[in-house]
């Protein structure tokens, strides 16, 4: 889910001819607004420049406050255990919708990174939920959908689970509030509650380019979905990766920290800090090294137009100034291939890869996941 920034007035972000959910619930949050200051001294109804996202800030204080308050703590509540905040709320009243609002105050200037999951059950039919970012400033209030929509809440049914692994940018003016407001609302139920998990990062997560015969995710059954990041503040310190004379068949990375991902057939041998994988030797093998001061440059992906497309060629270069063993480029698989792309990565870390895996024993695409350096 790919989820749209937009910069507006308090009024407009809220209540907007009371389409951000039923008449109650846009009531509700104008009025907790008011209480509360949200727009520390902005008028509804004053617009606000588009704040441009920097991709690259460098931050000299934590800009993730760890004190948060949760508005109506009757029904909700709010903890932070250094940059995740675990937001709770839970309701059993026959009241049709509710809103719950949880804010802390940002002590910098500052692009804030974060990933989230939630999850919950709102009982009862035509059950919808929402989750919006907010954060005012001296221009206005800028907010991010992260579920759902103002012309249309998204709908749930019972339990439900949502997630976003890749970073969501805010961005937070020191003094002025900033946080989230969740909705939630059903026709005939009993049970609003939901938790909502975010996790601050202090670079930028990056979903770089996927090519193949099959975009990720794939429906399971033929197909093998792959997804695997570094932990906050690890880099892929090692890939390494097997072929044969047809495709690419397999491959394997180690973090900064030795841990290590393997991705495709003969999931056997050490699963941990060991390279090479004893299991894959049967196959033609290379690899290539980063260091904390290396970084990509670019990343070529190469494929065969055979069938379902299958990955032929994977070429990492890294970048010319962040080079210090002068192993520019490697170039993995065998020769010859039908279409390719290549993607600047602009000296990011390698962070993980993602794609999709046929189960006949190959890659139907694949795709980089990169960090932007502190």
């Amino acid at each position: 889910m790919n989820p749209q920034a937009q910069t507006t007035s308090i009024e407009q972000a809220f209540s907007l001819s009371y389409r951000l959910t039923r008449n109650a619930f846009a009531v509700g949050v104008l009025a907790v607004l008011a209480v509360n200051g949200l727009g520390c001294g902005i008028e509804p109804g004053g617009s606000a420049e588009e704040e441009a996202t920097s991709l690259d800030a460098v931050f000299t204080n934590n800009p993730w406050s760890t004190s948060w308050t949760a508005e109506n703590p009757t029904t909700s509540t709010v903890t932070d255990d250094g940059g995740l905040t675990r937001m709770h709320y839970q309701s059993s009243s026959a009241t049709t919708s509710m809103a719950w609002m949880f804010r802390t105050q940002a002590p910098a200037d500052a692009d804030v990174f974060f990933t989230w999951d939630y999850s919950g059950l709102h009982e009862g039919s035509q059950a919808h939920a929402r989750v919006v970012a907010f954060a005012a400033g001296p221009n206005g209030l800028t907010t991010i959908r992260l579920l759902g929509t103002p012309d249309q809440p998204q709908p749930v049914s019972g339990s439900f689970a949502f997630s976003n692994k890749y970073d969501t940018a805010l961005r937070v003016y020191e003094g002025y509030k900033y946080g989230f407001l969740i909705a939630g609302d059903h026709a005939d139920g009993l049970i609003l509650q939901g938790d909502l998990n975010v996790q601050y990062r202090a670079e930028k997560i990056v979903k770089s380019i996927q090519f193949g015969g099959q975009l990720w995710p794939a429906s399971p059954g033929q197909f093998s979905n792959i997804e695997q990041i570094a932990p906050p503040g690890e880099f892929i310190r090692e890939v390494r990766v097997y072929w044969n004379d047809d495709v690419i068949r397999g491959v394997s990375w180690a973090y900064s920290d030795d841990s290590c991902v393997h991705a495709g057939p003969c999931m056997i041998g050490n699963i941990g800090a060991t390279f090479p994988i004893t299991g894959w030797k049967q196959w033609t093998s290379k690899n290539i090294t980063f260091n904390s001061s290396e970084r990509l440059g670019s990343c070529t992906i190469r494929d065969s137009g055979f069938g379902y497309r299958s990955l032929r060629e994977l070429e990492l270069k890294k970048h010319p100034a962040l080079d210090a063993t002068r192993t520019t480029t490697v170039t993995f698989g065998p020769d010859g291939f039908d279409s390719e792309r290549t993607t600047d990565t602009d000296g990011d870390y390698l962070v993980g890869f993602y794609g999709v895996y046929n189960n006949d024993g190959f890659f139907a695409s694949i795709g980089l996941i990169t960090r932007k350096p502190q």
